[in-house]
């Protein structure tokens, strides 16, 4: 009992491990137990709204097959008035009854079937009592359709002989036809009711889900504002005390960057005094020979062109050697790059220390001048980068 005393007088000199056992710790595991809430339900709340979907288009099919018989049998009828072969439409018609069978059976006792975005699923058996009595109904109409079906594939098919295809009249078909018409509308009907009550259970087993999700998202919402609500409250002072001392650190670091600038802006002036005014063509080229950004104002009287920066001094040069020394300059540069050549010993084979250039003249033909370059490498982490 002491020993809790005292503990419990420990925890009034230290209020933040006060809050942490009493409050952010429960209401942290409180959230944590409903965001798992939130996210089971609404993984079994999207399986269910998916199944349903499928289940409704699975029953929707059954309509459409039992359409497909109708037309197949119409089409059997016609070939054999005409006296044509009948193949492709008993084809159809057998196609059309095995499926509407399957799902049939699917919902009579429970298999798996596919759905009509081709999703094989499992279709639970109907034990609802409207929906059963509604099922028997259909069973009872199907029957009568799938048997005269039936017949019409045994005896009409392919891989019967005209002997046994003969037996089956053109009445006989006009007969069968005329009973799967009628009783397709029926079947239309029982299958609309069928969904319609389908998605009525559908629509309560998604009720039932949505019910405790909703529970959870509030206890999340509740916890997740509440854990920095309280944090906030308990903080303001220590945060006001920081954004001080911020706010001078700030301060501090405005005015050194506001002195590193000016340091920068008359560093850069002072560079570009010195590019203005030097006698010599000062540039950097990279591995590509591109000129950089910056370059002495002498190098555009020497090249004899304005706006070097950015374009590539092998083009230039190229207009104004022969090309066997534009070839030479090109591999010496491309030595100059190679950070496995020793720069000393690559500056001594320096092809380019005294070269004629020829400049286009505009009252015509060629000005001849000699011109020497000199090159040092720029390294940077074992890299010749300019």
């Amino acid at each position: 009992m002491k020993k809790v005393f005292s503990f419990i007088v420990g925890l009034r000199r230290r209020p933040l491990l006060a809050w942490t056992l009493f409050f952010y710790a429960p209401v942290t595991a409180l959230a944590v137990v409903a965001i798992l809430g939130v996210q089971d339900y609404s993984r079994r709340l999207d399986t269910e709204l998916a199944n349903s979907q499928r289940t409704s288009g699975v029953v929707g099919s059954i309509n459409t097959f039992g359409e497909q018989i109708t037309k197949s049998i119409l089409l059997v009828e016609k070939s054999l008035r005409e006296k044509k072969p009948a193949d492709t439409s008993v084809y159809e018609l057998q196609v059309a009854a095995d499926r509407a069978d399957q799902i049939i059976n699917a919902f009579n006792e429970g298999s798996e079937t596919v759905a009509p975005d081709g999703v094989r699923f499992m279709v639970d058996a109907v034990t609802d009592e409207k929906a059963l009595e509604i099922l028997n109904q259909m069973n009872v109409i199907w029957v009568g359709i799938k048997t005269r079906a039936d017949k019409i594939v045994l005896v009409a098919g392919p891989h019967k002989d005209n002997t046994e295809a003969a037996a089956f009249t053109e009445k006989n078909l006009a007969d069968a036809s005329e009973f799967v018409a009628a009783q397709q509308t029926l079947l239309a009907e029982q299958t609309l009711a069928f969904s319609r009550r389908l998605e009525s259970l559908a629509q309560t087993r998604v009720k039932a889900l949505e019910g405790p999700r909703t529970t959870f998202i509030g206890l999340a919402i509740v916890s997740l504002l509440a854990l920095p609500g309280v944090f906030f409250f308990n903080r303001v002072r220590h945060a006001r005390n920081a954004s001080a001392r911020l706010a001078s650190e700030l301060g501090s670091s405005q005015t050194r960057l506001e002195a590193q600038s000016q340091a920068l802006s008359t560093a850069k002036a002072e560079t570009d005094r010195i590019m203005e005014t030097v006698q010599e063509g000062l540039l950097l080229i990279d591995a590509q020979g591109v000129i950089g950004d910056y370059h002495s104002q002498e190098l555009t009287v020497i090249l004899r062109q304005e706006k070097l920066a950015g374009r590539s001094l092998l083009q230039i040069l190229e207009r104004l050697l022969t090309e066997k020394m534009f070839n030479t300059t090109k591999d010496y540069i491309a030595l100059l790059f190679d950070a496995n050549r020793k720069e000393k010993a690559v500056l001594k084979v320096n092809p380019l220390t005294d070269i004629e250039v020829n400049f286009p003249n505009p009252a015509g033909g060629f000005i001849n001048r000699y011109l020497g370059f000199s090159f040092r490498r720029i390294v940077e982490n074992g890299v010749v980068t300019r």
